[in-house]
Protein backbone atom coordinates (compact mmCIF):
# COMPACT_ATOMS: atom_id res chain seq x y z
CA UNK A 1 0.00 0.00 0.00
CA UNK A 2 1.52 3.69 -0.70
CA UNK A 3 2.07 5.90 1.84
CA UNK A 4 -0.05 8.73 2.60
CA UNK A 5 0.60 12.39 2.03
CA UNK A 6 -1.19 15.46 4.07
CA UNK A 7 -0.87 17.92 0.94
CA UNK A 8 -1.10 21.90 1.78
CA UNK A 9 -0.21 24.52 -0.48
CA UNK A 10 3.14 23.60 -2.61
CA UNK A 11 3.81 21.46 0.70
CA UNK A 12 3.59 17.73 0.62
CA UNK A 13 3.83 16.03 4.35
CA UNK A 14 4.86 12.46 4.99
CA UNK A 15 3.38 11.69 8.57
CA UNK A 16 4.55 7.78 8.74
CA UNK A 17 8.32 8.94 7.53
CA UNK A 18 8.55 12.47 9.09
CA UNK A 19 9.17 14.28 5.58
CA UNK A 20 7.99 17.22 4.44
CA UNK A 21 8.96 18.61 1.06
CA UNK A 22 8.12 21.64 -0.93
CA UNK A 23 8.05 21.34 -4.50
CA UNK A 24 9.56 17.87 -3.82
CA UNK A 25 12.73 18.75 -2.34
CA UNK A 26 13.35 18.05 1.84
CA UNK A 27 12.39 20.91 4.20
CA UNK A 28 14.82 20.62 7.05
CA UNK A 29 12.78 20.91 9.92
CA UNK A 30 13.50 19.51 13.80
CA UNK A 31 12.06 16.40 14.72
CA UNK A 32 10.20 18.52 17.16
CA UNK A 33 8.43 21.43 14.51
CA UNK A 34 8.12 18.32 12.18
CA UNK A 35 5.68 16.76 14.94
CA UNK A 36 3.91 19.69 15.80
CA UNK A 37 3.01 20.24 12.25
CA UNK A 38 2.17 16.75 12.24
CA UNK A 39 -0.69 16.75 14.94
CA UNK A 40 -1.62 20.67 13.11
CA UNK A 41 -2.07 18.77 9.45
CA UNK A 42 -3.98 15.61 10.67
CA UNK A 43 -6.55 18.01 12.43
CA UNK A 44 -7.07 19.45 8.94
CA UNK A 45 -7.98 23.31 10.31
CA UNK A 46 -9.14 22.44 13.75
CA UNK A 47 -8.50 24.33 17.03
CA UNK A 48 -5.37 22.02 18.32
CA UNK A 49 -4.67 23.34 22.23
CA UNK A 50 -1.27 23.91 23.34
CA UNK A 51 -1.87 21.16 26.26
CA UNK A 52 -2.79 18.52 22.87
CA UNK A 53 0.05 19.62 21.19
CA UNK A 54 2.70 19.21 23.76
CA UNK A 55 0.86 15.77 24.69
CA UNK A 56 1.90 14.55 21.13
CA UNK A 57 5.18 15.97 20.53
CA UNK A 58 6.51 15.74 24.26
CA UNK A 59 4.36 12.28 25.60
CA UNK A 60 5.24 12.09 29.22
CA UNK A 61 7.79 14.81 29.69
CA UNK A 62 6.36 18.31 31.36
CA UNK A 63 7.04 21.10 28.84
CA UNK A 64 5.81 24.64 29.34
CA UNK A 65 4.37 26.78 26.59
CA UNK A 66 7.79 28.58 25.80
CA UNK A 67 9.47 25.58 24.79
CA UNK A 68 6.13 24.68 22.32
CA UNK A 69 6.13 29.11 21.23
CA UNK A 70 10.21 28.28 20.35
CA UNK A 71 9.36 25.51 18.01
CA UNK A 72 6.07 26.71 16.41
CA UNK A 73 8.33 30.35 15.72
CA UNK A 74 10.98 27.71 14.05
CA UNK A 75 8.21 26.09 12.09
CA UNK A 76 6.45 29.33 10.86
CA UNK A 77 9.72 30.57 9.76
CA UNK A 78 10.24 27.69 7.79
CA UNK A 79 7.11 27.67 6.07
CA UNK A 80 7.21 31.30 5.07
CA UNK A 81 9.00 30.83 1.86
CA UNK A 82 9.00 33.34 -0.92
CA UNK A 83 7.71 36.61 -2.18
CA UNK A 84 4.30 35.41 -1.27
CA UNK A 85 4.69 34.22 2.09
CA UNK A 86 1.60 32.80 4.19
CA UNK A 87 1.81 32.26 7.62
CA UNK A 88 -0.01 28.71 7.82
CA UNK A 89 -0.52 28.60 11.17
CA UNK A 90 -2.64 30.20 12.97
CA UNK A 91 -3.35 31.16 16.92
CA UNK A 92 -6.18 31.89 18.68
CA UNK A 93 -5.08 33.21 21.78
CA UNK A 94 -4.89 31.15 24.74
CA UNK A 95 -6.88 28.68 23.36
CA UNK A 96 -4.20 26.56 20.33
CA UNK A 97 -3.37 26.47 16.98
CA UNK A 98 -4.45 25.57 13.62
CA UNK A 99 -3.42 24.89 10.40
CA UNK A 100 -5.10 27.85 8.21
CA UNK A 101 -4.53 25.96 4.58
CA UNK A 102 -6.77 23.41 3.34
CA UNK A 103 -5.16 19.94 3.54
CA UNK A 104 -5.41 17.33 1.03
CA UNK A 105 -5.25 13.72 2.03
CA UNK A 106 -3.41 11.85 -0.96
CA UNK A 107 -1.67 9.02 -2.29
CA UNK A 108 1.44 9.16 -4.05
CA UNK A 109 1.30 9.04 -8.03
CA UNK A 110 2.79 5.43 -7.88
CA UNK A 111 -0.16 3.47 -6.83
CA UNK A 112 1.65 0.51 -7.29
CA UNK A 113 3.53 1.01 -3.99
CA UNK A 114 6.97 0.73 -6.58
CA UNK A 115 9.38 3.96 -4.80
CA UNK A 116 9.91 6.31 -7.74
CA UNK A 117 13.77 6.68 -8.80
CA UNK A 118 15.74 10.28 -7.18
CA UNK A 119 15.89 12.99 -9.73
CA UNK A 120 18.88 12.94 -12.16
CA UNK A 121 21.93 14.40 -11.02
CA UNK A 122 22.65 18.20 -11.91
CA UNK A 123 27.00 17.16 -11.56
CA UNK A 124 28.02 14.82 -14.03
CA UNK A 125 29.90 12.16 -12.37
CA UNK A 126 33.25 11.34 -13.71
CA UNK A 127 34.27 7.81 -13.94
CA UNK A 128 32.64 4.98 -11.62
CA UNK A 129 29.86 4.07 -14.78
CA UNK A 130 29.36 0.69 -14.20
CA UNK A 131 28.96 1.23 -9.95
CA UNK A 132 26.68 4.20 -10.44
CA UNK A 133 24.85 1.41 -12.76
CA UNK A 134 24.47 -1.10 -10.29
CA UNK A 135 23.23 1.14 -7.74
CA UNK A 136 20.61 2.36 -10.54
CA UNK A 137 19.28 -0.74 -10.78
CA UNK A 138 19.00 -1.51 -7.00
CA UNK A 139 16.89 1.46 -5.85
CA UNK A 140 14.11 -0.17 -7.38
CA UNK A 141 13.98 -3.21 -5.37
CA UNK A 142 15.18 -1.80 -1.88
CA UNK A 143 14.20 0.84 0.13
CA UNK A 144 17.90 2.10 1.37
CA UNK A 145 21.12 2.12 -1.00
CA UNK A 146 24.15 3.11 1.46
CA UNK A 147 27.62 4.65 -0.13
CA UNK A 148 30.22 4.40 1.37
CA UNK A 149 34.37 4.92 0.25
CA UNK A 150 37.52 2.84 0.57
CA UNK A 151 39.63 4.75 3.30
CA UNK A 152 42.65 5.61 1.53
CA UNK A 153 40.22 7.33 -1.34
CA UNK A 154 39.44 10.36 1.32
CA UNK A 155 43.14 10.75 2.07
CA UNK A 156 44.09 14.07 1.22
CA UNK A 157 47.83 13.74 -0.95
CA UNK A 158 49.80 15.04 2.23
CA UNK A 159 49.20 11.88 4.44
CA UNK A 160 50.33 9.89 1.52
CA UNK A 161 51.96 7.18 1.89
CA UNK A 162 49.38 5.88 4.64
CA UNK A 163 51.11 5.40 8.18
CA UNK A 164 52.33 1.59 8.75
CA UNK A 165 49.73 0.77 10.68
CA UNK A 166 47.59 1.04 8.35
CA UNK A 167 49.39 -0.66 5.28
CA UNK A 168 49.83 -3.84 8.24
CA UNK A 169 46.09 -4.05 8.63
CA UNK A 170 44.60 -3.40 4.93
CA UNK A 171 48.04 -6.00 3.94
CA UNK A 172 49.65 -3.09 1.47
CA UNK A 173 52.93 -2.28 0.74
CA UNK A 174 54.21 1.18 0.77
CA UNK A 175 54.89 1.92 -3.31
CA UNK A 176 58.26 2.13 -4.22
CA UNK A 177 60.06 5.75 -4.71
CA UNK A 178 62.20 4.96 -7.53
Amino acid sequence: MAEQSLDFGPYQLFPARAVLLRAGLPVRLSSRALAILTALALREGELVTSAELMAAVWPGAVVDDTTLRVHLVALRKALCHGPQALNYIGNVSGRGYRLVVPVARAQPASASGAMALPPTPIARLIGRCQAVAAIVRELPRRRLVTLSAAAASARPASRWPPPSSWRRATGTAPASST
